[in-house]
């Protein structure tokens, strides 16, 4: 941040910060947003997750900005913009019964991120993951991430080249997990994970994009009926 501030200052730019120059906070009733001269709210965000409110604030006051040099944009299409934003493998709400959710995190940070925002968003009885992650990846740390919260792990791979062995993260999560198992191929890892899927339970793929890539073009509508709109 001090660099930015610095190289902001050398080139006599403005630097503008959320939290001091644009405000906002976020309620059950949406996002309430303040800024320099915009006041508005409660804003519905289409992307789930705490954090989303913060990056939607600093969207808003880049709106603010451009709109001093001549952007305009109307309040309606601010609050469509941001309902309907879309991020496919970021927090995505594949299916409502059962509750499916796909997530390409892939570094431990970002995993302990989502395992927050999943108990955060979601309401559920048992939480069953589908885990695949690249070999180049700190697994040990991204399997600690979530295997604890997790009822079942199924450790699986996407068919790409870096994807790391399933059987080497189950090794890195023993004595983590409850309960888990090795499924290799991932269009059998899915289907497994669905025979376990009771009415009020979650299942989470996550661990890599290549991972839900993969299983996104694999699910079957049938038995996973898609998020109604």
């Amino acid at each position: 941040l001090e660099y930015l501030r610095d190289v902001s200052g050398k080139k006599k730019a403005p630097f503008f910060r959320v939290g001091r120059d644009f405000r906002y906070r976020t309620t059950q009733h949406g996002l309430y947003y303040r800024g320099r001269r915009w006041s508005l709210g409660p804003l519905k965000l289409g992307l789930l997750g705490r954090f989303q409110g913060r990056n939607a604030a600093l969207a808003l006051g880049a709106l603010e900005i451009l709109e001093k040099v001549g952007f305009k944009i109307s309040p309606q299409a601010v609050e469509q913009g941001l309902k309907h934003t879309r991020w496919p493998g970021r927090l995505q709400l594949f299916s409502e019964d059962p509750l499916l959710v796909l997530d390409g995190a892939h570094n431990p940070a970002a995993m302990k991120a989502l395992v927050e925002c999943i108990r955060e968003e979601f309401q559920y009885h048992r939480l069953i993951v589908v885990l695949g992650v690249m070999e180049d990846k700190d697994i040990r740390a991204m399997v600690k991430s979530i295997a604890p919260f997790a009822h079942h792990m199924i450790y699986s791979r996407p068919a790409y080249s870096r994807a790391a062995e399933p059987e080497r993260l189950f090794r890195e999560g023993l004595g983590l997990h409850a309960s888990a198992e090795v499924i290799v191929s991932l269009a059998d890892a899915l289907k497994q994970a669905r025979a376990m899927a009771q009415k009020r339970d979650l299942v989470l793929i996550c661990g890599s994009l290549f991972t839900v890539g993969e299983a996104l073009s694999l699910l079957d509508p049938k038995s996973y009926p898609p998020e109604r709109p």
